[in-house]
């Protein structure tokens, strides 16, 4: 027989399960990828075997060479990717700046300074004195030779990353 305590944990675990696909069919969750951990509970003739869903939002980068505006950058990138790399953890900054020797665009723009599909952005790794504004006009976001971000003219023209994985809707 099945005590109290076995049926708690499964019906948590239900729950959690039934609740998470749920965010994620009316797109609450962006991505989640299934790893299965089981949990196998031997309880007098009954076994209950309990599957975890790892939610998981990689995004990947490509360098792309050509020197265009901020916006064609944002225009071939959401064209050809998902869009603009949009960098949110010290992670994901390592993985752009390993891979660059000048400056090239990155999805952040001043309205305030917001990530191209709109995410605000929290993660920030500005160059000593930047942003600046200076001389006006400078209004969008770009990765330095010294892998701060600088904020420059998005009329300047620049190499630039994508990004390809999770996309908002």
């Amino acid at each position: 027989m099945l005590d109290l305590f076995h049926v708690s944990i499964f019906s948590i675990f239900s729950l959690l399960l039934l609740l998470s696909l749920l965010l994620f069919s009316i797109k609450l969750i962006k991505c989640f990828v299934f790893t299965f951990t089981t949990i196998t509970m031997n309880v007098p003739s009954v076994r209950i075997l309990i599957k975890f869903i790892n939610f998981k939002c990689h995004r990947t980068y490509t360098f792309i060479t050509n020197k265009v505006t901020w916006m064609d950058a944002q225009i071939y990138c959401r064209t050809h990717y998902t869009g603009l790399a949009t960098i949110e953890n010290a992670r994901e900054n390592e993985e752009v700046r390993s891979k660059i020797s000048g400056q090239a665009w990155i999805g952040l723009y001043r309205e305030p300074w917001r990530w191209s599909d709109k995410r605000s952005s929290y993660f920030r790794n500005w160059k000593h004195g930047h942003p600046n504004n200076n001389g006006g006009g400078k209004h969008c976001a770009a990765e330095s030779p010294g892998h701060g971000w600088v904020d420059r003219d998005c009329n300047s023209k620049f190499s630039f990353w994508c990004r390809k994985g999770e996309k908002k809707t």
